[in-house]
């Protein structure tokens, strides 16, 4: 059975995630800080027929990632598919106002919960020749976002993070992407539309564009989970991309260095 580990995977984006997995037939470990919230997800796979690992650990825990990651191949067998979802936004204000551990935290539960994760799984994923990693990132991070700073700081340089990884794993099997759910109905973005510092600093982020559907989110995770999308391997795609059509573009998307985060001058 295919195995997939999923940080953030207790509610939001990152349960869509899980149990979009899980209806593919894989085995998924569903990773986050809130107890309650993965085994609920847990048990919702397995209810539907799947199965599941629920645990509970702080994804920018060095030592927790390895003891956690350590579990789901002694339960589960060894991880196919990382997906580096956790983040925060809890940030909210211009830069000279806002709480600085609470900046700090929202980069490190993006960035550094995806380096200690990928820095885990990537020895095992080379030695068995395959593997893939899905960095959640946001658009966020290619455009100003003065009042969450630390969130599009951290997105921004976990799309950096994608590009090294990548370029590092090149000549072998293992891909990797950076991915967007794009607008999604979560509890980040329920935090961001609702909290009092989001109403203050961030009138109208719910209002206008697309909110892109579970169902969507889902059927984007899975086509690049299962490999359908490796020629891809390395670039940011969004949940609203026609990945067959972007399959079919390969060539002219490597070779003009398309859908990755460039300077033009």
């Amino acid at each position: 059975m295919t195995v997939a580990f999923v940080t953030g995977g207790g509610r939001g984006v990152g349960r869509v995630i899980a149990e979009s997995l899980a209806a593919e037939d894989f085995a998924v470990c569903v990773a986050a800080r809130t107890t309650v919230e993965v085994e609920e997800t847990a048990t919702a796979i397995e209810g539907a027929g799947g199965r599941a690992l629920a645990l509970t650990v702080d994804a920018t825990d060095g030592a927790a990632v390895e003891s956690a990651l350590a579990t789901a191949e002694r339960r589960l067998g060894a991880i196919d598919v990382l997906v580096n979802n956790a983040g925060s936004a809890r940030a909210i204000g211009p830069v000279w106002e806002v709480d600085p551990e609470e900046w700090w935290q929202d980069v490190e539960s993006s960035l550094r919960s995806a380096f200690l994760c990928s820095r885990a799984v990537l020895p095992r994923m080379l030695e068995r020749g395959t593997g893939r990693i899905l960095n959640v990132s946001s658009y966020v991070a290619l455009r100003p976002t003065p009042y969450i700073s630390g969130y599009a700081a951290a997105k921004a340089a976990l799309l950096s993070l994608t590009e090294a990884l990548a370029a590092s794993v090149g000549d072998t099997d293992v891909r990797v992407f950076a991915v967007t759910p794009g607008r999604f109905h979560s509890e980040l973005m329920r935090h961001l539309m609702d909290s009092e510092a989001g109403k203050r600093w961030l009138p109208g982020i719910g209002e206008g564009g697309r909110w892109v559907e579970p169902e969507r989110v889902a059927q984007f995770i899975v086509f690049l989970a299962t490999g359908k999308g490796d020629e891809l391997h390395g670039r940011f795609l969004h949940a609203l991309d026609d990945l067959d059509e972007l399959v079919e573009r390969a060539d002219e998307i490597v070779r003009d260095d398309l859908f990755t985060p460039r300077l033009r001058r």
